[in-house]
């Protein structure tokens, strides 16, 4: 073969690799809770609160809950004790929670908390809606969290928005790496640490942030965790780090008022299909394979 139709071959071998296994790009996004134009979480009617919050944003949908762990925390045992709450919208605050029957309506109370002492009355929050709790005082649990299911759609929580805080606002991040199946809050298992942040059972630690400066503030996480279930918790590890790096248990309060999710392709589930070729793509390895005949052609008439 001459060298032009070399060239041209190698040419067309170069596009078709390229239309066929070209990496999907990464796509994103961002959820907003509250009632101004970039609100994307359903329902919304602040301050009242539900069992579930959805959210969507393009292609990509999460459903979040909130939960408490009404158990006493152990270092040596791993220890079932999570109850389901209500999450509730704060408009420009972000979302936070009751999971305590006992909780009142302050801003620290209705935030994520690991508040176990004088929170309210027993008349409790939200019309009595939010599950009955002895445990804690009926506070809430020890630790609160909120979790983010993103419908079978693995994503990497890449920004967590802060749009509220008080007192020591430590926050942990968990990436579900247990079972193929979701993960069972209820039974789940939650041990404390006495060297670093604490321990779920079935669950991966993103990371653990000091966020008491972080008010209308961005966390960038850098994870490159991907999971279709995130855990977003007060911490409840061991006392680690000094100053604005400190993480210590207790006295944590925060809401969420804004995340990012990034997931490969269109974010729909899986999000690893092989895509498909753009049209342009497959003219021009169409253009390239017929440049290639056409030489091979003339070259044997030439003969």
């Amino acid at each position: 073969m001459k060298p032009v139709a070399t060239r041209l071959l190698a040419l067309a071998a170069l596009v078709c690799a390229s239309v066929v296994g070209a990496p999907a790009a990464l796509a994103q996004g961002t959820f907003t809770p509250g009632t101004g134009t970039t609100a994307n979480c359903n329902p919304k009617n602040p301050p009242t609160t539900f069992d579930s919050v959805s959210c969507t944003s393009g292609s990509l949908s999460v459903t979040m809950t909130a939960w408490g762990y009404t158990n006493t925390l152990s270092t040596s045992t791993a220890k079932t004790g999570w109850q389901q709450g209500r999450i509730g919208d704060f408009n420009s605050s972000g979302f936070g929670a009751y999971t305590g029957n006992k909780e009142s309506t302050s801003d620290s109370q209705h935030a994520f908390d690991n508040v176990t002492s004088g929170c309210g009355n027993s008349s409790g929050a939200d019309s009595g809606t939010v599950p009955l709790s002895t445990a804690n005082g009926g506070c809430g649990g020890a630790v609160e969290a909120v979790l983010l299911d993103f419908g079978g759609t693995d994503i990497r929580l890449s920004q967590i928005g802060i749009g509220y805080v008080s007192g020591d606002a430590d926050m942990s991040i968990y990436a579900w790496t247990g079972a193929a199946s979701a993960p069972t809050m209820s039974s789940q298992t939650l041990k404390n640490s006495t060297s670093g942040a604490g321990v779920l059972d079935g669950w991966t630690l993103v990371g653990s942030k000091d966020v008491d400066a972080l008010t209308n503030d961005l966390w960038d996480t850098g994870s490159n965790l991907y999971s279709s279930y995130f855990l977003v918790t007060t911490y409840f590890g061991a006392t680690t780090g000094s100053g604005s790096s400190k993480l210590d248990m207790g006295n944590d309060k925060f809401k969420i008022n804004t995340f990012t999710a990034l997931c490969n392709g269109s974010c729909s589930p899986p999000p690893s299909q092989t895509s498909v070729p753009e049209p342009a793509s497959l003219a021009l390895a169409s253009l390239a394979l017929a440049g290639v005949f056409g030489v091979r052609r003339k070259s044997r008439r030439s003969a």
